[in-house]
């Protein structure tokens, strides 16, 4: 699963950085500890194929 933390987020090391509750969201939906049958899909978070990846616009599939 994949969440789209793009829409709306804008993040600086300086001035706007990113903090654990920017990812409430994810996190809640993620239910770390459970069984991956009990994480919730939402409008942001859900599978993605490589191939929808690959077609959206920008895509950057770098893991820092």
């Amino acid at each position: 699963m994949v969440h789209d933390f793009r829409t709306g987020q804008h993040f600086t090391l300086k001035q706007n950085r990113l903090q654990r509750h920017h990812l409430d969201d994810f996190v809640g939906c993620y239910r770390p500890g459970q069984p991956r049958a009990a994480r919730e899909e939402t409008e942001r978070f859900r599978p993605f194929t490589y191939e929808q990846l690959l077609a959206r616009d920008k895509v950057n599939l770098d893991i820092i």
